[in-house]
């Protein structure tokens, strides 16, 4: 599915928190990992008066460490700049073929928190990204992280608009198939929006049509040894209904193309998947349109 993965963190990331979710990467294929600290450069500058350079590669270095124990061939590095220029020119000069981010929420409002390099790789997404959910929240007036665990061949919930980067999507969450994935739910959603007034003497021509396509998925999967799937049809604003399956099923993992039908070639806060991203707790497996097709 994917050989080698490049790991985002912060300069203020929990290492050992995120550590104990990445070694279900190995479910995902990966073998290899490179671990690289973004800070700004004012985070540089900041810690290079309280800190040696040492110190700021201590963290990293223990998540190598970590990572090697449980099977993975890791390297480790702290940069200044984080810009996703960086990122994606490290995964290509590393010859990354996945992309791992904090995506980081409030335990208040629920809601992603902004900033950091997970909100600019993904709003410049080139290779497929896979979001963590870290919680922060506050304990006794200290910032505290927790990080959803991670369990990426148990129960996927894969939403689809049958566009070509769902189809996309699709093909990655067979590979998730072939990997052992046991259960997954297939999840379209009738724009309320789209369909009425206008079309709404056509919802069960459409029902039907939708649930013909959910079927045939759903045969693919269990061809690749999928034992569990389960189809939700449901009508309403396409972000609600995603979240609340998500809610309903509990799955421990999204897997869900950036773009839908209707969208431009760029992503932009405001579309289904940039909604689930920010409001969902679960992790998300986000896959782009390849390069060529975009930009036709």
């Amino acid at each position: 599915m994917f050989k080698r993965a490049l790991i985002c963190m912060e300069f203020d990331s929990d290492f050992s928190e995120v550590g104990t979710c990445l070694s279900g990467l190995l479910n995902l294929g990966v073998k290899e990992c490179l671990v690289v600290q973004f800070l700004s450069y004012s985070e540089a500058v900041n810690a290079s008066f309280s800190y040696s350079t040492n110190h700021l590669q201590k963290n990293v270095e223990k998540m190598r460490l970590a990572l090697e124990k449980s099977g993975f061939a890791a390297e480790a590095k702290t940069l200044a700049g984080r810009s996703p220029r960086e990122v994606y020119r490290l995964a290509q000069e590393y010859g990354c073929d996945l992309v791992v981010v904090e995506g980081r929420y409030d335990s208040l409002s629920g809601e992603m928190l902004a900033g950091g390099i997970a909100g600019s790789v993904i709003h410049n997404q080139i290779l497929p990204t896979l979001v963590l959910r870290v919680e922060v929240s506050e304990e006794q007036g200290t910032p505290c992280a927790r990080i959803k665990l991670c369990n990426f061949t148990g129960h996927a919930l894969f939403p689809t608009d049958f566009s070509q980067n769902a189809d996309i999507a699709f093909a990655e969450l067979e590979k998730l198939a072939e990997r052992g994935l046991s259960r997954v739910t297939l999840v379209h959603v009738m724009d309320k929006v789209r369909l009425e007034p206008h079309l709404k003497d056509r919802i069960d021509e459409f029902r039907a049509l939708d649930q013909q396509r959910l079927d045939s998925l759903e045969q693919r999967l269990r061809e690749k040894g999928v034992t569990t799937v389960d189809i939700q049809i449901r009508y309403g604003n396409p972000t609600v209904e995603i979240l609340n399956a998500v809610r309903e099923t509990d799955a421990a993992l999204i897997v869900m193309g950036s773009q839908g039908r209707g969208f431009v070639s760029e992503l932009f806060l405001g579309s289904i998947s940039h909604n689930i991203i920010r409001q969902s707790k679960t992790p998300i497996l986000l896959v782009p349109l390849p390069d060529h097709i975009a930009k036709t």
